[in-house]
Order: C-alpha cells, then sequence, then structure tokens
C-alpha cells in the first residue's frame, strides 16, 4: 500500500466459509490489539472490516511481519532449537500473566466460551461434526476439575503453524 508516499507491506486477513465453529477476525482483531498491548510480539492489527458482504467474509488488515512459518523451518541444531524454546516459553509465560484474572472463576468464561462455540456450530452446520459434540459434552462434564483456578487468555492452538520464526524468535 502507497501511503501518503510510504510504501507500507500489509497481510489481509479474511474469514474462511466453511470453519465448523463459526471463529472471525471479528472477535480476532481485538484478541490481536490485546497481545500488543502486553509485550506479545503479533503483527499490528490496523484495520478491521467486519461487513462480510464486502468480500464474501469479514477481513483484517495486519501489518507485514518478518519470519517464516516455523513448521517451515524447525531448526536441526541445538542452540537455535533452545532459543525457539525459550522464546516460545516466555511467551506463554507473557500471555498468561498479561491477561491474568486472579480474581475470576475460570468456569465462568470457558462455559460462555463453549456455549458461544456450541451455538455457532448449530447455525452453522447441519449435521455438527460428532467429535465436536462429543467434545464439547466432555468439557462441560469436566469444568469442575478447574475449580479454584485463575482465569487468564490462552492461546488455544499453539503449534509452529501459528508462528512465524526469524532466527531464534
Amino acid at each position: 500500500i502507497n501511503d501518503a508516499g510510504v510504501e507500507r507491506r500489509v497481510v489481509i486477513r479474511k474469514d474462511s466459509p466453511g470453519l465448523p465453529t463459526g471463529s472471525s477476525v471479528t472477535a480476532e482483531y481485538p484478541v490481536v490489539r490485546e497481545m500488543i498491548a502486553i509485550g506479545i510480539p503479533v503483527p499490528e492489527a490496523l484495520w478491521l472490516e467486519a461487513d462480510a458482504e464486502l468480500c464474501g467474509g469479514a477481513f483484517m488488515g495486519v501489518r507485514f511481519a518478518c519470519g517464516r512459518p516455523a513448521n517451515q523451518i524447525v531448526p536441526a541444531d541445538p542452540e537455535t532449537s533452545r532459543q525457539w524454546a525459550q522464546n516460545i516459553g516466555e511467551m506463554v509465560a507473557r500471555l498468561h500473566s498479561g491477561t491474568a484474572q486472579p480474581d475470576t472463576d475460570v468456569r465462568t468464561p470457558i462455559l460462555d466460551q463453549i456455549d458461544q462455540l456450541e451455538t455457532r456450530m448449530l447455525e452453522r452446520e447441519r449435521e455438527p461434526h460428532p467429535g465436536l459434540l462429543v467434545g464439547l459434552s466432555w468439557l462441560r462434564s469436566n469444568i469442575d476439575w478447574l475449580d479454584g483456578r485463575p482465569a487468564c487468555r490462552i492461546h488455544g492452538d499453539l503449534g509452529f503453524h501459528n508462528m512465524l520464526m526469524d532466527g531464534g524468535r
């Protein structure tokens, strides 16, 4: 994008049709902004367009970030592997500590998320995947295992396929 004579690299992330969970950039955008505020190295969220009619799905723009998908460049040397493990561990710790809600019973927001996920899934799918239905039922029936634990944001899909790495970071 040429912005007043300055070239800027932007990545567009658009909702994909057919996701059984119905996840959307409209929910992801404020989370990305929250991550920036607590020092998690994510691409800067620039804008959100929630109107799905414009391009066949809601979309957001984020500033281009250097690095390569980690699952394509898993290091073979022990030093870089150690740096990756150290850096990922530090980021997960920052995520958990930076979003901690010590006075919140973690079961409350989790049950709310389970309900929202199930509602989106049932609205989108004629026949929801049995594995998802069983999983949601299991989560509800085992929620009390979390009694007394504090609430915080978690990644939910932490894996090399969801990371950009540049050297050891």
